[in-house]
């Protein structure tokens, strides 16, 4: 294992979450055109699932990242269904945090804290919107 994995590793095991708080969210449906879409057996709906995660900032012995999800559902042409959220999250540290760390961090295991969030928003607001949860993996 090379030098700087190790480093990492040890950065790995100082870091703690902290809190994961929703910062923004948008929901929008076009309830005729998304049902005549799923009734339209010729049609092909599919989910569109993006998700992005940055880094916001760093210092002696905390960083937050911002993560946000945005899903689509619709045919090639339409998409009746939106749902966008943005959280963040508040890491401590035990050493301190290089900003390179931080940001590998927000790469790569960030989404594993975040993800049960975007999860139990899109099924929470898929329900209030009075239709099954979309499959989100």
């Amino acid at each position: 294992m090379q030098s700087t994995d190790l480093a990492y590793e040890t950065f790995l095991e100082s870091v703690q979450p902290f809190a994961v708080v929703l910062d923004s969210c948008i929901a929008s449906l076009a309830r005729s055109l998304f049902w005549k879409l799923r009734e339209n057996q010729k049609t092909k709906v599919t989910n569109k699932l993006t998700s992005e995660y940055r880094l916001l900032q760093a210092n002696d012995a905390a960083f937050d990242v911002r993560g946000s999800v945005t899903i689509k559902i619709g045919d090639e042409v339409q998409e009746p269904l939106e749902l966008r959220c943005e959280f963040t999250a508040h890491f401590h540290s035990s050493s301190d945090v290089p900003k390179g760390f931080a940001e590998r961090f927000s790469q790569s295991e960030a989404r594993v804290f975040m993800w049960p969030y975007f999860r139990e928003f899109i099924s929470a607001t898929t329900s209030r919107m009075g239709m099954t949860s979309p499959h989100v993996e």
